[in-house]
């Protein structure tokens, strides 16, 4: 079994260049780890930047996520930023999805994401 699912979203939108076209961009990449790897090494941010990196758009910008178990923290990744600044945590802290407060701020992040997908 494998210990990581990964998930990624694309966004489509009219390419401004010719209204018959769209493009399609990867604009999310989530990591889904079992709640057993609920480990301060499976936390690094180190892993997760690597990943993004390899699955990097055209943009240069990616959203990312990792959740481990019930709990999940929300990034933003930026390729050509200097190195050390390229991936910033959207959000204090974890993220616990067992409780209401966290699944509101878990869909306040989609929408952020959503509405900064393809800036």
């Amino acid at each position: 079994m494998p210990y990581v699912t990964v998930i990624e979203v694309m966004t489509i939108v009219p390419n401004p260049e010719n209204s018959e076209d769209f493009d399609e961009r990867q604009t999310l990449l989530v990591e889904c780890k079992r709640p057993s790897r609920d480990t301060p090494l499976e936390w690094h941010e180190g892993q997760f930047e690597d990943d993004l990196t390899e699955n990097l758009n055209a943009s240069g910008r990616l959203f990312g996520a990792v959740a481990i178990g019930k709990k999940v923290r929300f990034y933003q990744f930026n390729g050509k930023a200097p190195a050390g600044q390229k991936l910033a945590q959207l959000h204090r802290d974890t993220i616990h999805m067992s409780t209401d407060s966290g699944i509101i701020e878990v869909e306040r992040m989609m929408n952020y994401i959503k509405a900064n997908a393809w800036q």
